[in-house]
C-alpha cells in the first residue's frame, strides 16, 4: 500500500517525528503544502498544536480521505495523559473524526527560539496562569516551565503509529 507521510512544523519537532516515521517505513516525509493525498492508500499527517490550531486537521478536512487509512499525529506540549483522555482534535475533525485515527505526541518548546509574537503569546498565557487559583496539572506544568527550553520529543511514541500502519 502506498504511504504518504506529511507534516507542517513551526520550530522543527513535528518535522523530526515525520522524518523518523517515514524512515521507519521506507518513504520520504513531504511538507503538507506539497502533499498529494489522491494516490496514497495510507496517510499519516504530523501537525503541531499551536494555540489550539492544527493545520493538519484543516488539511484533512479539505481532502477526500474516504476509503483510505488515515491518521493525524498531533505534536504539542500538553501533558500526554490529559490530551489523550480529552482527544480535543476529534471535535475539530467533525464528521471525519470517525475516519481518522488520532495520535498525540510530546513536543518541544524552546523559548530561546520563539519569535516575538509567539513570546508575547506565551507571556500573556503565563500571566493568566500566574493569577489563576487551582491550576490543573497541565496548567501547572506550563507555568513551571515558562521561559525554559523543554524538549519532550520521544521517537518511542511513534511505536503505536508503526503498529497502526502494520
Amino acid at each position: 500500500m502506498t504511504l504518504l507521510v506529511t507534516y507542517n512544523t513551526n520550530y522543527g519537532s513535528t518535522e523530526r517525528y515525520a522524518r523518523e516515521c517515514a524512515r521507519r517505513h521506507g518513504t520520504e516525509a513531504v511538507p503538507l503544502d506539497e502533499a498529494q493525498a489522491e494516490a496514497a492508500e495510507k496517510i499519516v499527517v504530523f501537525s503541531p498544536n499551536y494555540a489550539g490550531q492544527v493545520a493538519g486537521a484543516k488539511w484533512l478536512l479539505g481532502h477526500d480521505v474516504a476509503g483510505k487509512k488515515v491518521a493525524l499525529a498531533v505534536v504539542g506540549m500538553t501533558l500526554l495523559e490529559e490530551v489523550r483522555a480529552k482527544d480535543p482534535i476529534a471535535a475539530a475533525l467533525g464528521e471525519k473524526a470517525s475516519e481518522i485515527t488520532r495520535f498525540y505526541l510530546p513536543g518541544r518548546l524552546a523559548y530561546s527560539e520563539l519569535n516575538r509574537v509567539h513570546k508575547g503569546v506565551m507571556w500573556g498565557l503565563n500571566k493568566m496562569l500566574k493569577a489563576k487559583k487551582n491550576r490543573t496539572a497541565n496548567e501547572e506544568a506550563m507555568y513551571a516551565s515558562y521561559g525554559t527550553d523543554e524538549d519532550r520529543v520521544d521517537f518511542a511514541e511513534l511505536d503505536p503509529i508503526d503498529a497502526w500502519l502494520a
